[in-house]
This record gives C-alpha cells, structure tokens and sequence, in this order.
C-alpha cells in the first residue's frame, strides 16, 4: 500500500519484494528521486556517464540515477536488503548497475578508492540519520557514513557528489562545514519540504552557491521553481507593511526553508508583515506566486472579545498561527474553533507587534 502512492511505477511490477518496512519508510519517493534524475541529466547533458549510490537502501534513487548512466555502481551494507534490490532491478529490467554489498566508513575505504580508478563522474550519498543508539541527528558529522572523514577520498573518486541530509538541517551551518557547495536544493513535494540536498563540485572553489527551491505535486510535475544565489537575500531589501492589503501570501515551505524572506518581498514586490513574520500583502493579486495566496476578508485586533466574535462567526475554518505569542494548537484550544470550511484564519504579528 505505501509503494502504490510512494513509487506508483515499482507497484506496476508485482513481483517487487519489499523485505523490511524501515527501508520502505526511508526510501526517496518517485517524485523526489525523478528530481534527482533531473538535476544530473541537465548536469551532464548527453554525454554517457558512470555514477554511483554509496548508500544505496532500497534502490529508488539508484534506479532513476542508473537510467542516465553507462554503468551505476550500487553500494549497500545491508546484505538482504542488497540481494532484494538486485533482484527488484532484475524484476525491472535494469542491467547497467553493479551491486556491491560494503559498508564504506573512514576505516574500510577500499571500495571507494577503487571508485577513483573507475572515472566516476558523480557519487550520491544519502547518510544514514540514525546513531548507534538509533535515535535522529541532524548534524552532518554524526551521519553514517561520515561525509568528513571520507571527503579526501570522495573528491579523488569523482567530479560531482550529491548529498542527501535532514530537511531539518541548517543550511548557512552545512555551507560552512561542508567544501565546494555549488547548489543547494529545498525540496518540497505538496508544500511539504522532504529533501535538502547538496551538490557538491570538488574541481571548484564556489564563492556564492546558488539555492534551488523546488515544489513538487505527487506524479513529481514541478509546481513551482525559484532559483536565487543566496547572497541575492542578503543583498536585498524588504518592504514592510504598515496595515494587511486585499491579499495575504504564504511563500511555500521550499522557499521558505532556503531562508528567502527579503528577497520574496523584492522578487514579487509585495510587502512582508513583519521581520520575523514570513506572510506577505498587496492590494493587487501577484500571478504565479510561488505558495498560497488568499483573499483577506477582514482584520482584527486580538483580544478575547474579537477571538469570540471570530469563533462564533467561523466555527470552521483552517487556523495558523504565525509569529504569534500562541502556536496554533494553542489557538485551536482557546478559541474552539474546528478543522474545515472555507476560510483560512492567520494569527500574526504585524509591523510594530501589533
């Protein structure tokens, strides 16, 4: 049931075995692993390409990865799960791929130096996030394996890495831990971020790297696509408002993980409510804006009273609250307001903290 929505062209084939839940959890979805495809084949082209999966799971990105390829080396320290996929790519008729069941770490390195003799031309790598006590890290030197003490290595292997991290990870902190960052990619899929990657390449030094904020509906079609050099945000300049116009905007969450706030305001010239309130109006209606637009209804002042008369008014609605002394739960709770209907409430802070 999870493979039909997650990978709809693998549950096309029946005989697929799936053999541990984990790797169906943590696998890329079709729609985020066709991205990637769509990174490297503009990366190179034409030209016939070696690449490989240092980390290879269950074998989504390898898959999509190894159509552009001349020859993929896939690499997975989990024996059952690596015969799994070698019979799955079997299944799927994929023939250009090397299966390799290693586990690459600092100490056992061979099969990564072995790579550097094979001309690669990019490595993907998605760390495990889990540490020996299998709890969640998000910082990239707890990752297994450790990107740091194998990056002498990876830079002699290969001209392009691609790194898969936590859509939790900070960005500005990775860009200064991790060398030769030419692209950062934020990865939305339904304004939902799933994926942060890093393309790394290790014959150039990048001065400022370019963020890519993607957001993708399910069959992996590109709903909206912002590419900016993030010194672009530091450069530029906010216009803030001094009341709410007759339309509210809500950049999506790829855009807003790429930490794009002053140039949203400058890009689309629109004015942001507030410096650390990531909402933003105009009276005229900006086309194609990247994220949700609404139509502002009416304003008021919070207090108890106007909360009540708002409850009773919209017993149903969506409620967010943003930059706001409540988080939305909190909200919900106090006012009793309930899921649905056709109206969206914003709690916000606007100039001024009002």
């Amino acid at each position: 049931k999870k493979i039909e929505s997650k990978i709809p062209l693998w549950h096309k084939t029946p005989s697929l075995v799936y053999p541990f839940s984990i790797s169906v959890e943590q696998c890329s979805s079709q729609a985020t692993a066709q991205f990637k495809q769509k990174i490297i084949r503009e990366l190179f082209a034409q030209k016939e390409i070696i690449t490989a999966d240092l980390t290879g799971g269950m074998g989504v990105d390898s898959f999509f990865i190894s159509s552009l390829a001349q020859k993929h080396f896939y690499f997975e320290r989990n024996q059952p799960l690596a015969r799994a996929t070698e019979y799955n790519f079997g299944m799927l008729g994929v023939k250009n791929v090397e299966f390799l069941s290693a586990d690459i770490t600092a100490n056992n390195n061979a099969a990564l130096k072995e790579l550097a003799t094979q001309k690669v031309d990019l490595i993907y790598i998605d760390p495990a996030r889990r540490s020996d006590t299998n709890s969640k890290v998000i910082k990239l030197s707890d990752y297994q394996p450790n990107i740091f003490e194998l990056k002498e290595d990876l830079f002699a292997a290969c001209k392009y890495i691609l790194v898969k991290v936590s859509p939790m990870a900070d960005i500005k902190l990775n860009l200064k831990e991790l060398d030769k960052i030419e692209k950062v990619f934020t990865v939305a899929v339904n304004n939902e971020c799933k994926e942060l990657l890093f393309l790394i390449n290790t014959s150039e030094t990048v001065c400022a790297p370019e963020c890519i904020a993607v957001n993708l509906a399910n069959t992996g079609e590109i709903k909206h696509y912002n590419s900016f050099a993030l010194s672009q945000e530091e450069n530029a300049v906010a216009k803030y408002a001094q009341e709410v116009g007759g339309y509210l905007y809500e950049p999506n969450k790829a855009l807003l993980k790429c930490g794009a706030y002053k140039f949203v305001s400058q890009e689309y010239n629109i004015e942001k409510l507030e410096v650390s309130t990531h909402l933003y109006t105009s009276d005229n209606y900006i086309e194609n804006f990247p994220g949700k637009v609404f139509k502002v209804e009416k304003c008021v002042k919070f207090n108890k009273k106007t909360l009540k008369e708002i409850a009773k008014e919209y017993p149903f609605a969506d409620l967010s609250a943003r930059n706001f002394p409540l988080d939305t739960n909190g909200l919900k709770k106090l006012s009793g307001i309930k899921d649905g209907g056709n109206h969206h409430i914003f709690a916000t802070t606007v100039n001024k903290e009002k």
